[in-house]
């Protein structure tokens, strides 16, 4: 409920009424790209005059599905695990299907209408919960369910928290984490003008027979600049329902698709953003589960990064005034108000004229510090961007983007094969590009276990070349961590972060430097060099933020290396 895109009012072209043929597939199969599904269920639904009808509702939801009977309408409710699904349905057959699938975890809502009957549904509103209203007519049906989607849009705007000490999911964190690093280059020469074409193809095609959406993505492959890329996220069209729902089920295929529109919309926050030493309350309402909620209480003080593009109200009382009149029906979530003080990397957006609140929008994987949890309020506060490393690769080859790219989206196994041509092809690869080749193919071997080929592949990183230094203290960082944690090869890895930290020293960079002082503090002690614990130790502590939440574990750390070293001393 940050209120980050307006959905506009779905505008429907004249369509030519047309009959279903008596032996066609009213509904075909296909993924949906969304996150809200549209069932509708009627015997009659093949009379002409519900034709129309059907094109004004796919304005509204693009993903529909038509059922004659009932048994197939229950059939697919087993099948979505995901997003919302809206109901209509005609009185009589609703009241036979409701017993069924009411408690359906995804079913959001049920608009029901009478189709030349007059039964009595007294009974069943007061039974079934989820009944948003019984209608004279489906026009009714329909206004009512375009008022509901623009607010369910604005309510489901994605918020996705990732917890730094939570151990779920570690693969999508991984791969998130490294997208985000290749999200900060420059794209222009990742994805050509070929690539782009097709891209919007496929989602004409998929949006095909939805003119408003089909009108807006002619528009789009026509006019869109990449300055202008936050504009075009936040009018509430398909690009940004398809990234809110990949940022929500965590599809790295659609984030790779719209990587280009992305990048864009990044970049669009960090040319246009608004820093500044005093810090801006802005909130946010949202229904989150109880074990989401549980999670967050547990971990004040922690550190969370937001996966997704992040937006914020500065009104507290509309925020409340909206959250306060939506009843949330899972019983398992419960109404928050975040309360964040915005410091950095954010805009405002003019997406409600009528508003007196103004909307931000944060850059994707905006980091947060958890300050409080209640019941009812979550308080959060930004950190700075110099406590997350995601540009590293800023000055990488886009022959290298390219690839982890292709990692991302297709697996290890098509990336190596990728790396692996790059390096038969010596006209393309000078050695600083060849260099970082072989630092991601040690990477991608570690992550088949094929580790005296990751080690190889590591070793021809470190000395085949010379690399522009933010690239290869990124390779540094990945070698030394590969020998630590897979190789326990303890060692190594100091000797690895050792050479980072001298070429930060030279080339004055204190991007990452505390992170290298934690990881030369870790490795010291893990090979019993108790004085240099100590000193590392000192130097993180001493960088870091007084309320920074590696202050306290750091502060563990430097007891029990003076007491190792008092040990030692002694004996």
């Amino acid at each position: 409920m940050g209120g980050c895109a307006t959905r506009p009012r779905a505008v429907v072209h004249p369509s030519v009424v047309r009959f279903i043929p008596e032996e066609s597939s009213i509904s075909t199969d296909r993924k949906n790209l969304e996150s809200y599904y549209l069932f509708w269920l009627d015997s009659t639904v093949r009379s002409p005059e519900f034709i129309e009808t059907q094109d004004e509702l796919r304005a509204i939801i693009n993903y529909m599905k038509i059922f004659e009977s009932n048994e197939e309408c229950e059939k697919e409710f087993k099948k979505i695990k995901n997003g919302k699904i809206f109901l209509i349905v005609n009185c009589v057959q609703g009241l036979l299907l409701l017993p069924n699938i009411h408690d359906h975890q995804k079913l959001h809502s049920i608009y029901m209408y009478h189709n030349h009957d007059n039964v009595d549904m007294n009974q069943a509103t007061n039974q079934y919960n989820k009944i948003r209203g019984i209608y004279d007519s489906l026009s009714t049906v329909k206004r009512y369910l375009e008022d509901d989607i623009k607010m369910h849009t604005d309510l489901d705007d994605p918020m996705i928290i990732d917890i730094a000490t939570d151990n779920n999911n570690l693969e999508y964190r991984e791969r998130f984490i490294l997208f985000l690093k290749i999200v900060n280059v420059n794209a222009k020469d990742i994805y050509d003008s070929r690539i782009r074409r097709r891209l919007i193809e496929t989602y004409k095609k998929y949006y095909e027979n939805n003119d408003s959406e089909v009108s807006f993505i002619e528009e789009f492959s026509i006019s869109y600049k990449p300055e202008k890329a936050t504009l075009w996220y936040i009018r509430g069209s398909c690009l940004h329902r398809l990234l809110s729902r990949a940022f929500i089920e965590q599809d790295m295929n659609v984030l790779v698709d719209m990587y280009s529109f992305i990048v864009d919309i990044n970049q669009n926050i960090k040319n246009q953003c608004i820093n500044q030493s005093s810090t801006l309350r802005v909130y946010r309402g949202q229904f989150i589960p109880n074990e989401t909620l549980s999670l967050l209480k547990n971990n004040i003080n922690q550190i969370i990064t937001m996966q997704c593009f992040f937006c914020a109200q500065t009104s507290r009382d509309e925020i409340l005034n909206l959250l306060q009149s939506i009843e949330p029906i899972d019983k398992t979530t419960k109404r928050i108000l975040f309360e964040i003080d915005a410091l950095q990397d954010y805009i405002f957006v003019d997406n409600n004229q009528t508003s007196t609140s103004k909307t931000i929008l944060f850059v994707l994987g905006a980091v947060f510090k958890i300050i409080d949890v209640t019941d009812t309020t979550v308080i959060l506060s930004q950190c700075t961007t110099s406590l997350n490393g995601n540009y590293d690769l800023v000055n990488e080859s886009p022959l290298i983007i390219r690839g982890i790219l292709t990692y991302l989206q297709n697996g290890t196994i098509e990336a190596i094969e990728y790396f692996k041509k790059l390096l038969v092809d010596e006209s393309e690869t000078d050695l600083a590009t060849k260099s970082s080749i072989y630092g991601q193919l040690g990477y991608l071997e570690k992550q088949l276990g094929n580790y005296n080929a990751a080690t190889n592949m590591y070793e021809k990183a470190m000395h085949n070349g010379i690399m522009q230094f933010s690239v290869y203290l990124f390779y540094l960082d990945q070698a030394a961590q590969y020998y630590a944690n897979v190789l326990n090869n303890w060692e190594k890895a100091k000797s690895l972060w050792i050479q980072k930290l001298n070429i930060q020293n030279t080339f004055l960079s204190e991007e990452d430097k505390i992170q290298t002082y934690e990881n030369l503090a870790r490795a010291t002690f893990e090979t019993k060099q108790y004085a240099k614990t100590v000193e590392y130790t000192l130097a993180a502590i001493e960088n870091l933020p007084s309320d920074h939440p590696h202050i306290s574990f750091l502060q563990q750390q430097l007891e029990c290396a003076k007491k190792k070293l008092s040990e030692h001393t002694t004996h």
